[in-house]
């Protein structure tokens, strides 16, 4: 992406990452979008509390070539190991482990629903050994 000149710094990186993450292509955003009325429909809080979560997650399955379907106990420990792991151009870690646990929770829930509709078989995260 070619720069403009008015965005600079941070601003400019929180610009690309919102970019990057309106990449997942439309059987994803649609799949997101059932959740969320699935959510809504349920009592949810407005729809809105866990979606990033949930888009974060399949633009992580994106970048793997992955399907939801693929997902085993082994990739979910990995992407739980991921989150845990990562840092932001300083260093610094972005996630505290309350975040990851919420991360965590928030795709299982998917998953549940992904079952629930016979998308797939089972939940891979219902396995995996929580961080504390």
């Amino acid at each position: 992406m070619i720069s403009t000149g008015r965005m600079q710094g941070k601003r400019y990186v929180k610009e690309q990452k919102k970019k990057d993450m309106n990449t997942l292509p439309a059987n994803y955003t649609d799949l997101v979008e059932k959740y969320r009325l699935y959510v809504v429909g349920n009592g949810g809080r407005k729809g809105t509390w866990g979606i990033t979560y949930v888009r974060q997650f399949l633009q992580h399955l994106y970048n793997e070539n992955m399907s939801v379907e693929q997902v085993r106990l082994e990739d979910a420990e990995r992407y739980q190991g991921q989150l845990l792991v990562k840092k932001d151009e300083q260093g610094t870690p972005v996630y505290c482990s309350r975040t990851v646990i919420s991360i965590i929770g928030c795709v299982s829930v998917f998953y549940d629903y992904l079952v629930k509709q016979g998308a797939t078989l089972y939940n891979p995260f219902k396995g995996i050994e929580r961080i504390k």
